[in-house]
């Protein structure tokens, strides 16, 4: 797990450098739950090293399907939810590219 945690965390340190992200722009981690909370917990911590992010997955609202948080438990319903939403926000040009790609690797 710590090495997992090292390469978000030196993921987001890089995608802070990106100059359409910089240093207000507000991280949001959606973290699969799924019956691991102490796994997913770990993920979104990480997000702490990283500020400023928001995590609004918590009970008051979301009625179900979240630990408050932490992250989302995903059903077959709610991965299609996912995928038709990212499929409509693509078709509507929402989406923009950045210019210049941030990627984890073995480099310090």
């Amino acid at each position: 797990m710590r090495e997992i945690s090292q390469c978000i965390c030196d993921f987001l340190t890089r995608l802070r450098t990106h100059p359409a992200i910089g240093d207000k722009a507000y991280f949001l981690p959606i973290v699969e739950v799924n019956g691991n909370e102490p796994y997913a917990l770990s993920i979104v911590s990480t997000f702490a090293e990283s500020p400023p992010y928001r995590n609004p997955f918590a009970r008051a609202v979301y009625k179900s399907k979240v630990s408050s948080g932490i992250g989302v438990w995903t059903t077959r319903e709610t991965k299609f939810s996912s995928v038709k939403t990212t499929l409509d926000v693509m078709l509507q040009g929402r989406i923009k590219f950045a210019r210049g790609l941030k990627h984890v690797d073995n480099s310090r």
